[in-house]
């Protein structure tokens, strides 16, 4: 239970579960995580990590805006997959 008290304390657990699940945002390299929903990621901007607000694709990282539903629409990604 110490070491369980110490981790809720320090946060190492959150810092190891988005460096084993997050993806870099290829806008400006913040680490930003997809708990559920679409693969549009439009990272909020907040004042305590500085993202960049840039749109992308979960999948493939490319620019949002070159995807639609010629490339799978919000839940896929043909470009990802290739």
């Amino acid at each position: 239970m110490k070491d369980w008290f110490q981790k809720e304390i320090d946060e190492s657990g959150s810092n190891d579960w988005m460096l084993a699940f997050g993806k870099k945002c290829p806008g400006c390299g913040k680490i930003v995580d997809k708990s559920f929903g679409c693969n549009h990621m439009n990272p909020p901007y907040h004042p305590d990590n500085n993202c960049c607000k840039y749109e992308w694709c979960w999948l493939c990282g490319g620019k949002w805006s070159e995807h639609g539903g010629k490339t799978g629409g919000w839940y896929a990604c043909n470009i990802h997959e290739k």
